[in-house]
């Protein structure tokens, strides 16, 4: 979250090389809106926190599959996704946050992660978001 201004400041990822673009907002609602527009496999999104700024918080869980896994997959034109292993993931991210910051707790339950998904036929990709409105984390 960008104090300096009222406007969220993100960084999306295109094409195979890592090429970056600003993207900007007035509004992290109009932004999620857009990225909740784009495709899974293009949620290639970066919030540009600046040295010393509050932020939200975020955590990126990715992982390479098995070589097996992935061609079926991409035979299958499946992109790999599991509903179970996110459950546990914000589940237990949930739980370590109501001990750790327990003035928290009631924004945990009631707006719950942003799930930022990315996956692709050979990786698993989960981007959590927790926009919480009453608490930041301090020099990112």
């Amino acid at each position: 979250m960008n104090s300096a201004s009222s406007i969220e400041i993100f960084l999306y990822e295109f094409g195979d090389t890592g090429q970056r673009t600003f993207l900007v907002s007035p509004s992290i609602e109009k932004l999620f809106k857009c990225i909740m527009n784009t495709p899974l496999n293009l949620r290639h999104y970066y919030e540009l926190i600046p040295q010393f700024e509050n932020c939200n918080l975020y955590l990126d869980i990715d992982f390479k599959l098995p070589p097996e896994k992935a061609e079926e997959n991409k035979r299958n034109k499946q992109l790999y996704k599991n509903n179970l292993i996110d459950r546990i993931i914000i589940d237990e991210v949930k739980t370590h946050l109501k001990k750790t910051h327990p003035q928290v707790s009631d924004e945990i339950d009631s707006i719950g992660p942003l799930l930022l998904f990315s996956y692709q036929y050979d990786k698993y990709s989960l981007h959590l978001h927790w926009p919480f409105k009453t608490f930041h984390w301090k020099d990112n």
